[in-house]
């Protein structure tokens, strides 16, 4: 899948955003679910003026727990996400 995200920063800050492709496997013998995420670009989300474009590859495991618990685990890595005003 696809999504996009923009976050909106106070002065002085400038706003960032993030295109992501995203991937998920289960694996029914641990009871996981397992969702990666990378930046990418995409035609429907072009590049914004003023607007900083992070870049970031991002993981998450969703472990069961028991019927109504189950544990998250998230590793990120964020190449670029500066707090310059751009």
């Amino acid at each position: 899948s696809i999504t996009h995200e923009r976050y909106k920063l106070v002065w002085p800050l400038s706003d960032r955003d993030m295109v992501f492709c995203a991937s998920m496997r289960h694996d029914p013998s641990n009871k996981r679910y397992i969702l990666c995420r990378k930046t990418c670009k995409h035609e429907k989300a072009p590049h914004v003026k003023g607007v900083v474009r992070a870049a970031c590859f991002a993981g998450f495991v969703f472990e069961e727990m028991s019927a109504t618990r189950c544990r998250v685990h998230q590793i990120a890595y964020v190449v670029k996400f500066f707090f310059t005003n751009s």
